[in-house]
């Protein structure tokens, strides 16, 4: 039987640098390697990911907004006065 891991804190996430791996995102949300993957390669992952080469990487930010309530895929662009 597979062992539950816990999702990390956002104070965890925010010591992650830029970007991190798609199976440590993936965690975030609950999610195990293989749908990390899936969801990433269908472009379904719930935040942005960046295809470099073979390898998925995430935007920590984005990752911190979304957890803090951003909604990144209709937050108004900001007015220029």
């Amino acid at each position: 039987m597979a062992r539950a891991v816990e999702p990390p804190q956002l104070d965890e996430i925010r010591t992650w640098g830029a970007t991190t791996d798609i199976v440590s995102a993936g965690t975030v949300f609950g999610l195990g390697r293989t749908k990390s993957y899936e969801l990433a390669q269908s472009d379904e992952f719930p935040v942005r990911v960046i295809r470099i080469g073979k390898a998925y990487r995430v935007v920590v930010a984005d990752l911190i907004a979304f957890l803090e309530g951003a909604d990144l895929l209709t937050a108004a662009p900001a007015e220029v006065a």
